[in-house]
Formats: structure tokens, sequence, C-alpha cells
């Protein structure tokens, strides 16, 4: 897996033997990746998810969506049949990222596009 710091994850500590969710990582995590003294795995992108990082709902209240750019009203729809679809509004074009299944991806595509970071909003 591409993660970086930031990313939100499922990490499992050998103390615990459970997976927590989600944990923010950050630079004590990637030496204990290293070490192989912490266990890592990706979260599922879902609807909550995008609406966690800040989505919302469209017009339609079909699908769930992120601006990626609010000036040129780019969006990242998240459709449970196609995946990630990128598209200027609704009747838009589309570029479909079917790849994009986890939030560190979503994470890590927004960080690339815009140089900001899609956090949490409920944290």
């Amino acid at each position: 897996e591409e993660f970086r710091v930031g990313n939100y994850v499922r990490a499992k500590s050998p103390e615990r033997q459970i997976y927590e969710e989600p944990v923010i990582l950050n630079t004590g995590y990637f030496s204990h990746l290293i070490n192989r003294t912490i266990d890592v795995e990706p979260i599922t992108l879902t609807e909550e998810w995008i609406i966690m990082l800040g989505g919302k709902k469209d017009e339609e209240g079909i699908f769930s969506y992120i601006h990626l750019d609010s000036e040129l009203d780019l969006r990242i729809y998240l459709s449970t049949i196609s995946g990630i679809i990128i598209t200027a509004g609704m009747n838009a074009p589309m570029s479909k990222y079917p790849h994009i299944k986890c939030v560190h991806q979503i994470q890590n595509f927004y960080f690339a596009h815009t140089g900001e970071e899609l956090t949490n909003n409920n944290q």
C-alpha cells in the first residue's frame, strides 16, 4: 500500500490485538511499520467516510461527493456501482477511477490535486 503521513488507516499493536479505526499515520507509526511492531490495513471507502471527509450529497441526494475544485465545480463522486468518478457537475463527462477503493487512496488523490489534506471533520 502507498501510505503516507496523514492517512487514515486501521492499526493493530501487539499489546491490543484488535484493529483500531481510524488511526492517523504519523512519523511514529512509520518507525513501527519499518520494525514490524504494528499492523496497518486500509479502510474501505464508504459513503459515510466521504461525508466524514467533508463530502456532501449531490443535488438529487443520490451520490456523495467532495469538491476537488469549487471554481470549476469539479467533484469527486463515490458510486457504489463504479467506484470513484471525477466530473465537473452531474451532466459533464466523467473520468472513472475504479482502483480507488480506500480512504487513504482518496486522501492521496485529493492531496496530489489540491496540495491540501482531506481530514475527518468529526475529530
